[in-house]
């Protein structure tokens, strides 16, 4: 009765490192697609490729893990290992840890995006004080959605504004709101 006894213990012990070590195998494939999901076409899997947004919980699980297994039983932390290294190339770009690398801010583009509607066309403010915004923003690239002109600015007002940007492109959409580019 005694040796029934200890072997069924054996077997739920082994039974629940199994559970475990699959759990864990689950979060690596996660983990692995959170990890590879830029190189999924938003197009045809649209929700597949935003699964990138979790990367931090199967990251953190997996950590999780890999901190248990050492505990627990060292051998079996080969798999979260594996995962991370499988995962090594996103997981350096969502964590950088190097510090040794400073910007020097050259080789840097600040891009502004701005949705103006219509220049305070609905009550989201006076054109001059958003076009004194984007004239002090410092930004190399200025993006403006609901561009419109005519209003609450003129175009002579807008290029005066945005003297700095010499090049731009202005499309117009249905209802005459217009994207631009300076």
């Amino acid at each position: 009765m005694l040796v029934k006894s200890n072997m069924e213990k054996t077997l739920v012990r082994k039974f629940a490192w199994g559970i475990l070590l699959c759990f864990n195998l689950l979060v690596g494939v996660v983990f692995l697609a959170c990890a590879y999901s830029p190189y999924i076409n938003p197009v045809s899997h649209p929700y597949l490729a935003c699964i990138g947004l979790a990367f931090p919980i199967p990251a953190l699980l997996n950590a999780l893990f890999l901190v248990f297994w050492l505990m627990a039983r060292w051998r079996f932390s080969v798999v979260p290992v594996v995962i991370f290294l499988l995962g090594w190339g996103s997981l350096r770009s969502y964590l950088p840890l190097s510090s040794d690398h400073t910007s020097s801010g050259g080789d840097t583009i600040k891009v502004l995006t701005y949705n103006v509607e219509g220049f305070g066309d609905k009550g989201t403010g006076d054109a001059q004080s958003i076009l004194a915004y984007l004239r002090e923003s410092d930004a190399d690239i200025i993006c403006i959605q609901e561009f419109a002109v005519g209003g609450h600015a003129s175009q002579k007002e807008i290029d005066e504004a945005l003297s700095a940007y010499p090049h731009h492109k202005v499309l117009y959409t249905k209802g005459n709101d217009g994207l631009a580019c300076y």
